[in-house]
């Protein structure tokens, strides 16, 4: 099996999770359980209803001020002076959802080592624009879609989704979740678990689910596992087949 580097690793990761979705899941009602990054549902087909659920609420509050305060917030990516301010500190959270919601642009778009000084703002400026109008394409629901953010439990939703028109995605956090793994492994819906934990913890909680695993380069060069867990089916693909 084929090693994905660490610099392709972010590239290749979300295709390869993505090739694994189930056939028709477009006509499904669709749960994105912990939408902590936005790589594979930006990739996905519009499914017939999207919910996603963001338990730390960073990505939900980009979503509602690019939503509905527009046009504030690209005004305020006009604020050079600012702009270098923001990304001296954008992990830092403020409690202003406006200037949260900038950051979380720059977080999310720019290497952590970044220095303010080296960008162009002019450039990147537009690029931001040209994201959030992509973004709000999807957010508004256009082509008859609407991506639903709730401020659910995540067994809540698991038990709302618990029926067969349904396909569950899970990208799962490091962690201790028999709870969530007991609630989801007996679901008429179609579920999808990704996981860079344990092989053996998820085996032992999802003993007769389809699993297998892409091997990629760590930070340090290690090599690193992710897995995939599944109630349906799975047919394998190496990495490099599926781009």
């Amino acid at each position: 099996m084929s090693v994905v580097r660490k610099e392709d690793y972010g590239y290749v990761r979300p295709r390869w999770v993505l090739y694994h979705f189930p056939e028709g899941y477009e006509k499904m009602e669709y749960l994105e359980l912990f939408h902590r990054q936005r790589d594979v549902f930006f990739l996905k087909k519009k499914s017939e209803g999207e919910t996603l659920n963001d338990p730390e609420g960073e990505t939900i509050n980009y979503y509602q001020q690019a939503v509905e305060n527009t046009d504030e917030l690209v005004s305020l990516l006009n604020w050079e002076k600012t702009a270098r301010h923001d990304v001296a500190r954008m992990d830092e959270h403020t409690g202003d959802p406006l200037t949260d919601a900038r950051r979380y642009l720059l977080r999310t778009f720019l290497r952590k080592d970044t220095e303010g000084e080296d960008l162009n703002y002019t450039v990147l400026r537009h690029k931001f624009v040209k994201w959030i109008e992509n973004d709000l394409q999807r957010l508004r629901g256009d082509g008859g879609c609407h991506a639903h953010i709730p401020g659910q439990t995540p067994e809540e939703l698991i038990a709302e989704f618990d029926r067969e028109d349904a396909f569950i995605y899970i990208d799962l956090p490091e962690g201790n979740h028999e709870r969530l793994l007991e609630a989801v492994k007996n679901v008429k819906a179609k579920v999808l678990i990704s996981s860079r934990d344990s092989r053996l913890y998820l085996e032992k909680a999802l003993d007769d689910w389809d699993s297998y695993s892409f091997v990629y380069a760590g930070e340090a060069g290690d090599k690193r596992r992710e897995w995939l867990f599944s109630n349906y089916d799975l047919v394998w693909a190496d990495p490099d087949g599926v781009l």
